[in-house]
């Protein structure tokens, strides 16, 4: 299941990732209220709405705001088979502690504002850090929507390299 953030327009992540996900579209948010109005709760909760359909045995991917869908429901749904964060992180405190034996791919760049000037980057470390099963990834960089070729953030070498990742991932987890 991938949860992306630009309800806008069709992300162009690449195809071969998603291939066998269902998108989930979640409105952008700033700081406690999303740019729609909605507290992130309610954002959380439509990420659990469009998941319960799903089986459990997933692995998990958000995109930025989606991040928050799906970490919580890696880190909650009994069976999940992985999680995959891409430009953001939250604490696992967050979601009651990162699963002892879940696996994490985390991705973001080295001077994304975001990831790294908001905090994202110390919540992946602690993860990272706390399991067994997990990596981060930092590409260099300033860009926060690096690996979505319909934007000009886009990084053809660092999307390419992310994607090589995200399918070993996915082979060995998925």
């Amino acid at each position: 299941m991938i949860d992306h953030s630009r309800p806008h327009k069709e992300s162009r992540w690449p195809r071969c990732c998603c291939s066998t996900t269902r998108r989930v579209r979640l409105p952008a948010f700033t700081r406690s209220r999303t740019s729609c109005g909605r507290p992130p709760d309610e954002i959380l909760a439509r990420g659990e709405r469009a998941a319960e359909a799903l089986p459990n045995e997933l692995v998990y991917g958000g995109f930025s705001l989606g991040v928050l869908a799906a970490q919580k429901l890696a880190q909650t749904r009994s069976g999940a088979r992985g999680a995959m964060l891409f430009y953001a992180c939250v604490p696992a405190e967050f979601f009651g502690g990162w699963p002892a034996g879940l696996p994490v791919q985390i991705h973001g760049m080295d001077n994304d504002p975001v990831f790294v000037g908001e905090g994202d980057i110390d919540a992946a470390r602690q993860i990272v850090d706390s399991t067994d099963d997990a990596e981060l990834f930092l590409y260099p960089g300033d860009q926060h929507y690096f690996a979505d070729s319909s934007l000009p953030s886009y990084d053809a070498d660092a999307t390419a390299l992310l994607t090589r990742r995200v399918l070993d991932f996915l082979r060995t987890h998925g």
